[in-house]
């Protein structure tokens, strides 16, 4: 999902004539604007459609060199503070405008301009609330003990890198990158590949069930062995974009009850609704992580409409066994791990045909939600 962030911002640095750091604004006028833009989700968060969200302030840090030099050069031996030009602010839209800005752009409440003589170079996070965050030209973006269960329904993202921009580049386009990842679960009943209704279509109610009639009602859904808290260590290179940085776990894994009811599974595909208000989970190795479903089987016997065997059954299955079906029978891919901006959908196919459980988990790109890759997998 791509958001190009047209940013304005303007600094005034009063600084000494002898010094080194000197940021020649003399004779400018040009502010730095930004214009944000998004590409679409499938999430419920703010951030869905086409255009970024008035509503959605983020924080935009620069760091200023001499016009002569390069980023990836010099970004090693750069001071924090001696290099800063716009350190950590929020950007916030703009719908009317002033003597500085043109109304329908985003800035900084502090005007900043473009230098006359050094390059900029820009960093990005969204959204301005999270805490813990802090940028340098070695690191990028830094975002300490992020835990996304102090953060529900927070689309956590840091913006590419762009680098070396001088004052004839009068705007900042900023790509945003979701930084989490998102899971949910369906659940239907098959015979083989095809939809089945097991019960043949009674329910009970005004269609009495009938002898040879089966129902599957899922009890409970969780997940365990799931870390919740990490450190993210972005990048400071430009030509580091897509799935760039990495997640540092941090404390303990815990568990996730994401249902707890009854449900009846039926001939048709049902999103199971999460108990716990969790939409973003953190990216990981799938090494410990397994799913435990626990569930109850109704059968009707001939001449009795009251089923047998009401006993709960639980299974647990790891998570990395799931394994993905390639356009190649003989190659075996298995998703080993959750990554960043991805949605991952599990799909739980309850068989009584052949008596087996299946998992079709399907893998969303955020960057493009019509790239679906289906896979299966059949755990026993």
């Amino acid at each position: 999902m791509k958001r190009f962030l047209v940013f304005a911002t303007t600094v005034i640095l009063f600084v000494t004539a002898c010094s080194t750091n000197h940021i020649d604004l003399e004779g400018n006028n040009d502010v730095i604007n930004y214009q944000a833009f998004t590409g679409k989700t499938v999430s419920s968060t703010k951030v869905d459609g086409l255009v970024y969200p008035t509503d959605l302030p983020f924080v935009s840090y620069a760091y200023f060199y001499r016009g002569t030099q390069n980023w990836n050069e010099i970004k090693d031996g750069l001071d924090v503070e001696e290099s800063s030009y716009i350190p950590g602010d929020v950007v916030k839209y703009d719908s009317v405008g002033n003597n500085y800005y043109v109304a329908g752009y985003w800035h900084t409440d502090k005007v900043y301009f473009w230098p006359v003589s050094q390059k900029l170079t820009f960093f990005a996070y969204s959204p301005a609330t999270v805490e813990n965050v802090s940028c340098s030209p070695q690191t990028g973006i830094v975002a300490k003990d992020y835990d996304v269960d102090q953060n529900l329904d927070i689309d956590f993202m840091v913006a590419d890198v762009k680098a070396d921009l001088q004052k004839s580049y009068n705007s900042v386009p900023t790509v945003f990158r979701h930084k989490l990842c998102q899971i949910y679960f369906t659940v239907a009943s098959y015979n083989g590949n095809v939809l089945y209704d097991y019960a043949h279509g009674h329910n009970g109610v005004d269609k009495p069930f009938a002898a040879g009639d089966v129902r599957w009602i899922l009890k409970k859904l969780e997940l365990l062995n799931v870390y919740n808290k990490a450190t993210y260590v972005g990048t400071s290179d430009p030509n580091e974009t897509y799935g760039s940085g990495n997640w540092n776990m941090v404390g303990s894994a815990r568990n996730y009850t994401l249902f707890d009811g009854n449900l009846v599974v039926l001939d048709s595909v049902q999103r199971i609704t999460a108990s716990n208000p969790n939409k973003y989970f953190m990216p990981q190795n799938l090494k410990d992580v397994q799913v435990r479903i626990t569930y109850m089987v109704e059968h009707y016997a001939d001449n009795e409409h009251t089923p047998y065997h009401y006993t709960d059954s639980t299974r647990v299955f790891n998570l990395s066994q799931v394994r993905r079906v390639t356009e190649n029978p003989d190659t075996v891919v298995f998703i080993s791990n959750w990554d960043m901006n991805t949605i991952y959908s599990y799909n739980l196919h309850i068989d009584f045909a052949d008596n087996e459980i299946k998992w079709a988990p399907s893998i969303i790109s955020w960057e493009d939600t019509d790239k679906i890759f289906e896979s299966d997998t059949i755990i026993h």
